[in-house]
């Protein structure tokens, strides 16, 4: 999740209400990531990528659904 919050905490608070349990990136290391290839035009956007920065899906429901299946 790349989070555009002021700080770490406000982050993590805000990934635990909403059950995101995968990694946070803050604002400021995005530009270590190719995480903004990926970016939308609204708060959120959601869009699952793998470890190469190809993204899986796109959208809250459709991302959800790929984590569950390749939870399997």
């Amino acid at each position: 999740m790349a989070s555009l919050d002021s700080t770490e905490d406000a982050a993590a608070a805000w990934a635990e209400e909403a059950q995101f349990p995968w990694p946070t990136v803050m604002k400021e290391d995005l530009a270590k990531t190719d995480i903004m290839e990926h970016q939308g035009r609204g708060v959120p956007h959601y869009v699952l990528v793998n470890k190469e920065g190809e993204a899986l899906a796109t959208g809250k429901e459709a991302c959800l659904a790929k984590i569950a299946e390749l939870s399997e």
